[in-house]
């Protein structure tokens, strides 16, 4: 039953253009209503893609943006899990009675980086207190002198989700009793986690040791620790984590694993013509504008694009007729249309029309220059790849300082 309804949180092909994240609310609102379940499980039964995939967004880890100095240090980890994850989500409100935790904008589901932050630090305190402070800081003592970490750490994302069943047993009978579904990110999944080292001061960290640590530690969390809730039965577990180091300028790790990452371009982007300025002629403008002129006055916009619209597509019955009509005249459709061709007609006969196009080649140039600039070899930086933390660590041992 739980299985049968899970499939209902996947899609709902009655909402015509909606995100899938909208699709999924839609059917909480559904399930939470007085009648709305049964009809949410019967339209649940017909989806078919997972409703966090579609797309409608990205998601960007602390690692992923610009580096803050040249002496940062971007992390990102990715790897394959071993047992599957679960972390509950704070929201009641869903489709489902225990749906997992995800990122409100995109709908990935993710260990949020707040979790997965406590986790490496209780284990680098364990280790090495004095780091522990460095990385993330102290809370602030009666006379104020705490002090920020240097770690910026963000969620853990994963690619998949699916269900699990927890069959607590009574303990008078040794018996099932209720079994309980829940969602998880299942065993095979992919993860992604991002974090950014940097300096304050020049030179207040011993940079590369502490990031040796941090990988040593995010290893034993990730393979022998696990990250998730219920890890204490072996949730979370993970292997094969491949390693990505972005250093800024002042560091160089070698050759060896080397990729070329485009820099992204920071030039601000010019401002484009609104709506309002905008000359595209609107579809249907054939109907209203002939020879530079309109075409009819505006109270006979709708006759007249009623008549255009039924003779391209032949229609000949006063009922089909009238549909068409009151297409047009519902909302003030063709009198708004009537107004967008005389505001072009305007504009093309006084000096808005040249701003507008002022406006538009300006952009249009930022775009060229935009792209010219992402292909070029004299603007890129350098990114290391590794295929586990061992290699990693290795070229963080052999990595040098290059510039102040």
């Amino acid at each position: 039953m739980f299985h049968d309804w899970y499939s209902a949180i996947h899609d709902d092909p009655t909402i015509v253009g909606a995100s899938s994240v909208g699709k999924r609310q839609k059917l909480a609102l559904d399930v939470f209503s007085d009648d709305g379940r049964d009809e949410a499980k019967e339209n649940a039964r017909k989806c078919s893609s997972p409703w966090f995939t579609d797309g409608s967004h990205s998601y960007e880890a602390p690692a992923d943006g610009p580096l803050p100095t040249t002496r940062s240090i971007a992390v990102k980890l990715e790897w394959t899990l071993t047992s599957p994850f679960f972390s509950r989500a704070e929201s009641e409100f869903d489709a489902i009675d225990n749906p997992i935790s995800r990122d409100r904008l995109t709908g990935y589901p993710i260990l949020k980086a707040t979790g997965a932050k406590g986790m490496m630090a209780h284990l680098v305190q364990l280790d090495d207190e004095a780091l522990w402070q460095k990385l993330f800081g102290r809370a602030n003592d009666q006379d104020g002198t705490g002090d920020s970490g240097r770690a910026v750490f963000g969620d853990v994302v994963f690619d998949k989700v699916d269900t699990d069943i927890f069959s607590p047993h009574d303990r008078q009978h040794g018996v099932v009793d209720h079994p309980v579904g829940f969602e998880v990110v299942p065993t095979g999944a992919k993860a992604t986690w991002g974090f950014l080292l940097f300096e304050r001061v020049c030179r207040e960290l011993e940079i590369l040791s502490c990031l040796e640590q941090l990988l040593e530690t995010a290893r034993d969390l990730i393979c022998e620790y696990g990250m998730s809730a219920k890890r204490t039965v072996g949730y979370g577990m993970g292997k094969e984590i491949h390693v990505t180091l972005r250093p800024g300028a002042a560091w160089d790790f070698g050759v060896e694993g080397q990729r070329i990452d485009i820099v992204p371009f920071d030039e601000p982007e010019p401002e484009k013509p609104t709506k309002a300025e905008s000359l595209d002629l609107p579809k249907h403008h054939e109907a209203l504008m002939s020879n530079g002129r309109m075409a009819c006055e505006r109270s006979e916009a709708a006759g007249v694009l009623t008549d255009d619209e039924c003779r391209r597509r032949g229609l000949t019955r006063p009922k089909q007729r009238g549909k068409v009509s009151k297409g047009w005249i519902r909302k003030d459709k063709a009198t708004k249309l009537w107004d967008d061709c005389r505001r072009i007609l305007d504009a093309q006969t006084s000096g808005l029309a040249e701003e507008s196009r002022a406006k538009q080649q300006a952009h249009d140039e930022w775009a060229r220059r935009k792209v010219e600039w992402e292909n070029s070899p004299d603007h890129r930086e350098l990114s290391y790849a590794f295929t586990d933390v061992a290699e990693a660590i290795q070229a963080i041992c052999a990595g040098k300082e290059v510039a102040q």
